[in-house]
């Protein structure tokens, strides 16, 4: 199949058009940031093992399956602040990274849990 001569060109108008437009969106771009947009560095989260999060995970993904209280918690960390260790295991089981199937008792995710 051959293409039509005006299909061409009309393809050919709007990639002139697309590029024209990518450059002043560029321009914008540059003029917003105070650089060009292929400066722009792309950041990716990592995540922080050395926070104090990262450490109370650690101490309940080190017993799977096994329900512990604040205070256990607080033990293996060897702190006596259990409200700063009760907010972190709050905060976790907020955002899914461990579970709370009963009040004051936190543990790693079931089966269920990670597939739902």
């Amino acid at each position: 199949m051959t293409p039509k001569p005006e299909d061409v060109l009309k393809l050919a108008e709007d990639i002139v058009a697309a590029k024209k437009m990518l450059s002043d969106l560029q321009t914008q771009w540059a003029a917003i940031f105070k650089g060009s947009a292929d400066s722009v560095a792309v950041t990716v989260r990592t995540k922080r093992t050395d926070s104090f999060a990262s450490q109370v995970e650690a101490v309940i993904l080190g017993k799977p399956g096994k329900l512990l209280t604040i205070a256990e918690v607080a033990t293996a960390l060897g702190t006596d602040d259990t409200l700063k260790v009760g907010r972190t295991l709050f905060r976790l089981s907020n955002t899914k990274r461990i579970a709370n199937p009963e009040r004051g008792k936190y543990s790693t995710k079931t089966r269920l849990e990670v597939a739902a």
